[in-house]
């Protein structure tokens, strides 16, 4: 997999956040394709990615 450069990542995390919280609490702005093309992404970024970098404001569980 492609290595998303530091700054990228954390803006496609937030956003994804955002997204997230969003959904929440509207889960009718959204079909049943589109919520688990959403959840493949959160998934991509958050476990994936994210999990290399220590960011403040990220709510990511590092595995040991």
């Amino acid at each position: 997999m492609a290595t998303v450069p530091k700054t990228d990542l954390l803006h496609y995390y937030r956003a994804l956040k955002i997204m997230r919280d969003v959904i929440q609490e509207s889960p009718e702005l959204l079909n049943e394709s589109e919520h688990e093309i959403f959840l493949i992404a959160w998934t991509i970024i958050n476990d994936t990615q994210i999990k290399e970098y220590d960011y403040e404001d990220t709510d990511v569980r590092h595995r040991d």
